[in-house]
């Protein structure tokens, strides 16, 4: 149990103001270089159709959400190192609105059940539907958000003494930050798809 706590003291114990500028440079480089490749090899498959306008509507949403709560934490600790006065008041009120936009996100958008389109509302069987980054990406979106919401919603109860308190802010920061990408990655993906590249 000791190699466990000292294993997650070492990662946690890594500058996480370091980490940001590492993620955007590595996901800006891979997906270039994907564009790229994507553009220098296009297939021949029929175009995805086009989503229920409602579904585009939580997409958007839950876009939105993820980029206010990522700009006020992300942002306020590559200024200033912590989040702190405004942007930490506009990062908790916009985490209702991300707890609540994300139910609705992971329904209408699960890649595990069917999902129906704008022409003919049948459902699209998505084992067989789309490219395994996009439905990857996915589920990492509404993994590491179940993360970001459980560590927060936990550590407001009177479970956790300070060192764990402090864990749970880690896991909340790595799981956001891997929502950010996941969703990046998700959205490239359904670009690649809607351009019959993949």
């Amino acid at each position: 149990m000791d190699r466990f706590h000292s294993l997650l003291d070492s990662v946690f114990e890594f500058p996480f103001a370091r980490l940001i500028p590492i993620a955007v440079v590595v996901l800006s480089i891979l997906l270039v270089l994907h564009g790229i490749f994507a553009l220098n090899t296009p297939r021949k498959r029929e175009l995805l159709s086009k989503r229920m306008t409602g579904a585009i509507f939580v997409y958007i949403a839950f876009g939105l959400v993820v980029s206010v709560l990522a700009l006020t934490s992300f942002g306020a600790i590559l200024l200033d190192g912590k989040m702190e006065h405004e942007a930490l008041l506009v990062h908790i009120m916009a985490a209702g609105a991300f707890t609540a936009i994300m139910v609705v996100f992971a329904y209408v958008w699960n890649p595990v059940f069917g999902r129906p389109t704008s022409i003919s509302n049948e459902c699209v069987d998505s084992s067989t539907n789309g490219w395994w980054v996009a439905r990857w990406s996915l589920w990492l979106v509404l993994l590491s958000s179940l993360g970001v919401a459980a560590s927060m919603l936990l550590g407001m109860l009177p479970l956790f003494d300070t060192e764990q308190m402090h864990l749970a802010v880690a896991l909340h920061r790595y799981c956001g930050l891997s929502v950010v990408v996941g969703l990046i990655i998700h959205l490239y993906a359904l670009a690649i798809q809607r351009a019959g590249l993949r």
